[in-house]
């Protein structure tokens, strides 16, 4: 490996690979990400959906119309999460 090779390589410019590239960078790394699309950002990027029209959306807008509607008085419902832990405790 040369001097000029990097130390992390990144793939996918979503904005968790920024994030974690800016930190890495600032310890000192030498840090490479590598994104298929035009821009980075990923699922938060908008993009035009609408041929002509003035209005980009979010990739990710899909996700947040799934969550619950909070907009009316009612309480929203409990939800158990889990994450993929296996442990129990």
């Amino acid at each position: 490996m040369s001097g000029s090779d990097p130390d992390v390589v990144i793939v996918g410019g979503g904005h968790n690979a920024g994030v974690a590239a800016a930190g890495l960078a600032r310890q000192g790394r030498r840090v490479i990400v590598c994104e298929a699309r035009s821009r980075f950002g990923g699922a938060v990027a908008g993009e035009r959906i609408f041929p002509g029209g003035p209005a980009t959306l979010s990739r990710f807008s899909y996700l947040v119309s799934l969550l619950p509607d909070r907009s009316s008085n009612r309480s929203p419902r409990s939800r158990t999460i889990r994450s993929g832990s296996s442990d129990t405790r």
